[in-house]
């Protein structure tokens, strides 16, 4: 896994965790969230620690694209 500030998990390659510290400042979301990546190590879902779903990969393509995140419908 390639994400600046995320400790992979050896059971899970594809996952990660980024400190609230770290998620804060790259998503506004304060507190610690396992990344899922997708094909290719894209970003496809940020996970809060009781599983539910911060943003998706739509989400996730808005703030890369606008800077800012934006409201979970779900």
């Amino acid at each position: 896994m390639t994400l600046w500030g995320a400790t992979s998990d050896p059971a899970d390659p594809d996952c990660g965790l980024l400190t609230s510290s770290t998620a804060s400042r790259l998503f506004g979301v304060d507190e610690t969230v396992l990344v899922e990546l997708g094909r290719r190590g894209a970003l496809r879902t940020l996970r809060a620690s009781d599983g539910r779903a911060l943003y998706t990969a739509g989400d996730l393509l808005d703030v890369v694209r606008s800077g800012s995140p934006r409201e979970n419908d779900r």
